[in-house]
C-alpha cells in the first residue's frame, strides 16, 4: 500500500511541473498565490492543500471566517482539495480565530 505523498514548495510559483513530475499525491500551496485560478491550470487528479494566508490568524474571527469561507467557495467542485493554512501557525495567532476557522471549515457544505 503506497503513502500518499504531499509536497509543500514555499515560493516555487514557476516550477508547477516539476513538482507534478515528482509523482506526489498532493500540492501544498503558500498563501502568495491565487489558490482557485491555479487549480484551473494543474491536473484534476492532484489534490491541493492550502492555503490561506496564516497572517489571518492574527485577525478577528469575523476576518478570518470571511477569508475561509471565500477560499471555500474558490474552491468548490474542485476534488481532492483539503483545506489548510498557506505556511505555519504564527506565534500571535487567536484562539478564537482558529476556532472560527476551524468550525467554517467543518460547518461548509459546497
Amino acid at each position: 500500500q503506497r503513502v500518499p505523498v504531499t509536497v509543500f514548495g514555499r515560493g516555487v510559483h514557476q516550477n508547477w511541473e516539476q513538482l507534478i513530475q515528482t509523482g506526489a499525491n498532493a500540492l501544498s500551496i503558500d498563501w502568495n498565490i491565487n489558490l482557485p485560478a491555479l487549480s484551473k491550470q494543474l491536473p484534476s487528479n492532484l489534490a491541493l492543500q492550502g492555503n490561506l494566508d496564516p497572517a489571518l490568524l492574527t485577525a478577528s474571527p469575523a476576518v478570518g471566517i470571511e477569508q475561509t469561507q471565500r477560499l471555500l467557495e474558490g474552491m468548490r467542485g474542485r476534488d481532492g482539495f483539503i483545506f489548510n493554512l498557506g505556511h505555519g501557525v504564527p506565534p500571535n495567532a487567536s484562539i478564537e480565530t482558529i476556532t472560527a476557522i476551524t468550525q467554517t471549515v467543518q460547518n461548509y457544505h459546497g
